[in-house]
């Protein structure tokens, strides 16, 4: 791409060269952790090569920028709001959604932003800058179960992604997670394990909870039923993370008498207490992890793949549908669709020796 050595380079001619959105482009000029090392190292090349320098009267005005959105390339601004927990800025997964929003509202010619609810006192705050900037739908990506979460919902058209739960009267799109637990264990069982267990963690989501225990119990019976594999689960309360010695020394109790050749994690924390144990992975025991595949101590581990980037797609159209028709608020009837996980293979689940 050829650009006039007369005219300032601008987001817009980086995006131009590199094929990717102008919000892309800003996330990295911003330093953000939501962009693929891929991209961020496509789009720095494109700056270096066409020797763009940011305007600093327009980055002074785009730091105080705090009125109604202007200049909207739509009738529609849509804001994409992050409810992540601290250390999941770098989730693979997640990366891939905020590109996915990225690509998508471009292509719809929607305004759009994306905000971290961490960034804000809380979730009221970030609802008044939201509505006194123009925004009119909301994408929350919902890593977390929230249930507690004062919003001023009814000046927005809602659709939530990821964690879904009843006392949220949105429409929403998450993935199958019964499907995800038999999906497991179908990947599992191709290693030839013979001990299996399954280490449950309770969230704030009793609804969720049942969905996995219930959907575990299941493949509990077929195992013992058709390949007489006996299989012991390990269950703890919300409360108990990875930093209680109580709920560490219950596993290890749990993981001595039962002594499992693959431990299936309904979270990803037995994998940081096996490494306090020092119990190897996958050495010693496999691992797999349903909130999806990962790296502990550049152990890149086995797990579901939530294709959080399609579930973005679908709740965009969704949200487009729902401005087009004015209907905003909380549904009385909410839509709550299931999407499909796929499988990610790490190096963390050998073939029994058996």
């Amino acid at each position: 791409m050829e650009i006039d050595e007369h005219k300032r380079v601008t987001l817009s001619d980086i995006a131009a060269a590199t094929g990717l959105s102008k919000a892309t482009v800003c996330r990295v000029v911003n330093k953000s952790t939501a962009v693929s090392a891929e991209t961020e190292a496509k789009v720095k090349k494109a700056i270096q090569e066409l020797h763009y320098r940011p305007d600093p009267a327009l980055s002074a005005l785009a730091k105080h920028r705090w009125g109604p959105v202007s200049e909207r390339m739509s009738n529609y601004s849509v804001a994409l709001v992050m409810v992540t927990e601290p250390e999941s800025g770098k989730d693979h997964d997640r990366i891939k959604l905020v590109e996915a929003f990225d690509r998508r509202v471009h292509e719809l010619q929607m305004h759009s932003e994306v905000f971290y609810l961490n960034d804000f006192k809380n979730p009221a705050t970030l609802g008044r800058i939201l509505y006194s900037r123009g925004f009119e739908g909301i994408l929350a990506s919902v890593a977390q179960p929230m249930i507690d979460w004062r919003f001023p919902w009814e000046r927005f058209v809602v659709v939530t992604v990821g964690y879904d739960h009843p006392a949220h009267q949105h429409h929403s799109i998450c993935s199958d997670w019964a499907e995800a637990v038999r999906l497991t264990f179908d990947n599992v069982m191709k290693t030839g394990a013979k001990r299996p267990g399954f280490v449950m963690m309770n969230h704030r989501h009793p609804v969720l909870d049942q969905i996995i225990w219930d959907a575990m119990l299941g493949c509990c019976y077929e195992l013992r039923q058709t390949r007489d594999v006996d299989m012991v689960p390990f269950r703890i309360g919300p409360r108990e993370g990875r930093g209680k010695e109580s709920a560490r020394s219950k596993f290890a109790e749990w993981f001595n008498d039962y002594t499992p050749d693959v431990v299936i994690d309904s979270n990803r924390i037995a994998i940081w207490w096996m490494k306090d144990l020092g119990i190897k992975v996958p050495t010693d025991v496999g691992y797999s992890s349903l909130l999806g595949p990962g790296e502990a101590d550049g152990l890149s581990y086995s797990g579901i793949r939530h294709h959080y980037d399609i579930q973005c797609e679908i709740a965009l159209e969704k949200i487009l549908a729902l401005l087009q028709l004015n209907r905003r608020g909380p549904s009385q009837f909410p839509v709550r669709s299931l999407l499909g996980c796929g499988w990610a293979e790490g190096h963390s689940l050998t073939k029994s020796k058996e």
